[in-house]
């Protein structure tokens, strides 16, 4: 299994954002529906979970200017400039593992090499890690609907959205990932910061 659910004791203070109390992340697929996607830019965050427990793949979309949206029975496409930062998360025992990213048949492809990804968290039976630097997507992108435990949340580019997310993110860690609080705290913090980079300009 991915992450050990036994949760150990940390010496980090948790860290806690301040901002709203309240606030509330937009499924991407309601959104669409009211018509709520923002148009100018936004920040979509897709979480896919493998359901052996081997795999956690976290993607943030930064785009803008949309001139265009596509609802399919396969998901939503995109016609926007977009930049692509992936945190994947997968158990000592995948037996990908050693495989780059971009040849694994396992999860979905992701366009990277091990090479390519810097360690962002590593257990005894997990590691973590993301692309060193946001890919770009030309043109049109697409974002599969979610099946199971799968979501996707979108947000405008403000503070309040960046507090939103680092709770999500460090919470969905923790909660249905069972990362220890500091690792869990590192990548919510790690991918705040390269998500307002990325932000401005996309």
């Amino acid at each position: 299994m991915l992450f050990d659910r036994e949760k150990k004791q940390t010496s980090v203070q948790d860290y806690i954002w301040m901002g709203p109390v309240e606030f509330k992340a937009l499924d991407l697929y309601q959104a669409y529906a009211e018509n709520k996607i923002p148009q100018d830019q936004g920040i979509i965050f897709q979480a896919s979970f493998d359901k052996n427990g081997m795999w956690i793949i976290f993607e943030y979309i930064v785009y803008s200017e949309i001139t265009s949206l596509f609802l399919s029975d396969e998901g939503i496409t995109f016609q926007a400039s977009a930049l692509k930062t992936v945190f994947l998360m997968e158990s000592s025992d995948f037996p990908e593992k050693e495989i780059d990213p971009v040849y694994r048949i396992i999860h979905k492809n992701l366009p990277f090499r091990i090479s390519d990804m810097d360690i962002c968290g590593e257990e005894s039976r997990s590691i973590i890690r993301y692309n060193k630097g946001p890919v770009r997507v030309y043109g049109l992108f697409s974002v599969e609907k979610s099946a199971g435990k799968d979501f996707s949340f979108v947000f405008t580019v403000n503070t309040e959205s960046f507090f939103a997310l680092h709770r999500l993110i460090k919470k969905t860690l923790e909660e249905e990932c069972g990362v220890p609080s500091d690792t869990a705290l590192s990548v919510a913090v790690k991918t705040i910061t390269i998500l307002k980079k990325t932000a401005v300009p996309v």
